[in-house]
């Protein structure tokens, strides 16, 4: 009985870990399709080189599970070159193609007119294009 109530308590606080570790993702998701409902206005910045990156110390800096903006990774949030940072800040919403992103983390300085998308999947990590970067008002 005792073993039973000590399993069940260790997997209650399992559960509450991973439920404070996507919480803030879903509020993040939400403020995105909030702004897509209310077609919002787009302005185009430019056309930028798109990369991906992961968690992986050699793709970030010493803390790879926190962005920029000091929250935690999370699949779809990007990265932009500091020259962009004139144009958007941390938590902008921005349209590459048809997707919507949120601004939360900054590029090493070699880079300049591009963006990272994060993802967790190591296949797209090779993947680069070309696409036009709006900032949603």
């Amino acid at each position: 009985m005792r073993k039973k109530l000590v399993v069940d308590v260790i997997t209650i606080i399992i559960l509450v870990l991973i439920g404070l570790m996507f919480w803030d993702t879903n509020r993040n998701l939400d403020k995105i399709e909030k702004l897509i409902y209310e077609k919002s206005r787009l302005k185009c910045l430019d056309i930028v080189k798109v990369y991906y990156y992961t968690n992986d110390v050699k793709m970030t800096d010493s803390t790879p599970n926190i962005m920029a903006s000091g929250k935690r990774v999370y699949e779809g949030a990007i990265a932009v070159s500091r020259d962009l940072l004139d144009y958007v800040k941390f938590g902008d919403c921005v349209k590459l193609g048809n997707d919507y992103y949120i601004v939360e983390d900054v590029m090493n300085s070699k880079h300049r007119r591009a963006v990272d998308i994060f993802t967790f999947d190591k296949k797209l990590l090779k993947k680069s294009f070309k696409e036009r970067l709006y900032i949603v008002y």
